[in-house]
């Protein structure tokens, strides 16, 4: 008998003791709750976590956790709290959409792209989720799909403006411009202090003399508090358009103001750009392309364009994407982190200095460079790869060439030159949505682009032919004779098509999706003799790479 009065005493202690953790877990998760509210990730975090352990199927907490990890940069261990809220709560379209999140930080789009069509399969009322599947679609080079995503999200909400905002620069980016205008002018409707928003439509317009949205802008600008990214955007937009307008100090007046702003959000370092450029001359030399040089992966469907920003990359990419054969992937990261991955090192942003390119190429051993061309090829769109040939054109892979040409001995590199100055204070009218953290400075720009002149010329002499170098001021002076030097280096039969570019209908997504939609023109060729002098750090930088005369 005493034995089962024992027995009986345990089972109650034991129960006790597990309500006495369901209410700790539970108040746990609600001061959690409330620290986030409040902005304090940190302590939100902890309480979260104690939340968790005192009851580990306390999805909630651990829905709350994952997200704060997402948006602290650790999507890994974010997504081990989110797969297990979501088993544990698979009724909580909340908790889908934070692991799909935490997915995409973790750079794997289509894991994020199949949960969010689970979500709005499941929950088709969820507007968020429609209009972040859009997102995915757009950046995966599926336009069309990506506009019915968004249109799915209007549908539910005619002046949801993230789907609108999309929408319209999807259009601009499709070659759509009077469809972006009108889309812009409504989200404008809905948000005319947004700078963002008059950022975006100041790059699909031309404007003139006395357009009265310079004097909107400037009353927006005026308004808006000295600081903050409205003010920035409002910089950027206004250069351009008193640029179009003839009216160059007051532009340079705001691109100088705007780029300062943008500035004071990146971090960039020149002297360990330079670093870095000299390491990978050091590694690279004749000796190792020699022992490397034809023993990679034998494809040869991929092209790579490079060459600074704002280099001519888009329009040598577009002439080709004109050519039957050629499909065109714009910017991608794959290589950078093909390099990463393969020498077994963490995400390629983000590491530690000594685990970054070129300090990882050391780790390769010889049936490492096969493999790693392989799984570059594999990774390349997958709505492209019948493709028989297919563009890449992130301007910074002009970094890998030596690695290039290891791993895909037949893939073809293209470099694309132009004026030093033009390069330069092209990049510095221009705001970037992610990357080129160079460009907001011009001493730092002219210090950058002597740095990458130099490995351009270490890839000249150790490379030779295998880059083909196009003159941005010679292709736009005689168009067909140099798509036809692109297409015969491609090693591709002639069509008219490439040097109609214009015409060919595709998405382009970077900066330059204007200008590729037009025939060639000129008038971008010595721009920077308009801003001569206020250029003097940038020319005191480039040293004698400015091209004055």
């Amino acid at each position: 008998m005493a034995r089962r009065v024992k027995a009986r005493k345990v089972k109650s202690d034991t129960s006790a003791r597990n309500a006495g953790k369901l209410l700790k877990s539970q108040d746990y998760t609600r001061r959690a709750l409330a620290a986030y509210r409040a902005g304090d990730r940190s302590e939100s975090l902890k309480l979260a976590e104690k939340a968790f352990r005192a009851d580990p199927k306390r999805f909630e907490a651990l829905n709350l956790a994952g997200m704060i990890e997402t948006q602290s940069g650790d999507p890994t261990r974010a997504i081990r709290r989110l797969e297990k809220a979501w088993s544990l709560a698979p009724g909580y379209p909340e908790i889908a959409e934070n692991l799909a999140a935490a997915y995409y930080a973790d750079r794997r789009p289509k894991e994020a792209a199949d949960l969010y069509r689970t979500v709005v399969e499941t929950w088709p009322e969820r507007i968020g989720a429609w209009c972040n599947l859009g997102n995915l679609l757009n950046e995966s080079g599926e336009p069309d799909e990506a506009r019915n995503a968004y249109e799915r999200a209007l549908d539910l909400k005619p002046d949801f403006l993230p789907a609108l905002v999309n929408l319209a620069l999807i259009e601009g980016q499709s070659g759509n411009s009077e469809r972006a205008a009108e889309l812009f002018r409504e989200c404008l409707r809905l948000a005319p202090d947004n700078g963002e928003i008059h950022h975006d439509f100041s790059r699909l317009k031309r404007f003139g003399p006395g357009d009265p949205d310079i004097a909107i802008m400037e009353n927006r600008r005026q308004g808006s508090e000295k600081g903050t990214s409205d003010r920035m955007f409002f910089d950027f937009a206004l250069a351009k358009a008193y640029e179009d307008s003839g009216d160059y100090d007051r532009a340079f007046d705001c691109l100088a103001e705007g780029n300062a702003l943008k500035r004071q959000t990146v971090s960039y370092d020149p002297q360990e750009q330079e670093r870095r450029i000299d390491k990978v001359i050091e590694i690279f030399s004749p000796e190792f392309m020699a022992r490397n040089d034809v023993t990679g992966f034998p494809s040869e469907q991929p092209i790579f364009i490079f060459g600074m920003p704002r280099s001519g990359t888009s329009l040598v990419e577009q002439i080709l994407a004109s050519h039957s054969a050629v499909a065109g992937a714009g910017e991608l990261a794959l290589l950078a982190d093909t390099i990463a991955g393969g020498a077994s090192t963490p995400n390629f942003r983000g590491q530690k200095k000594e685990n970054e390119y070129p300090n990882t190429i050391g780790a390769l051993s010889a049936a490492s460079y096969p493999k790693l061309g392989q799984t570059y090829v594999e990774g390349l769109p997958g709505r492209l790869r019948d493709q028989h040939r297919i563009t890449d054109k992130m301007p910074g892979n002009y970094l890998y060439a030596g690695i290039i040409r290891s791993i895909l001995p037949q893939a073809k590199m293209i470099h694309c030159r132009r004026s030093p100055l033009d390069t330069c204070f092209s990049c510095f009218s221009i705001y970037f949505p992610y990357g080129q953290t160079f460009s907001y400075d011009l001493d730092d720009l002219g210090r950058h682009y002597r740095a990458y002149h130099r490995l351009m010329a270490h890839w000249s002499a150790i490379l030779g032919d295998a880059i083909l170098d196009v003159e941005y001021e010679a292709l736009v002076a005689d168009p067909e004779a140099g798509a036809k030097t692109i297409i015969e280096f491609c090693e591709l039969p002639w069509e008219d098509a490439c040097v109609n570019f214009h015409e060919t209908r595709r998405q382009v997504r970077t900066a330059s999706s204007m200008q590729v939609r037009q025939p060639i023109y000129q008038t971008a060729v010595r721009r920077w003799k308009r801003f001569e002098h206020r250029l003097g750090p940038l020319i005191g930088a480039l040293g004698d790479l400015a091209d004055l005369e």
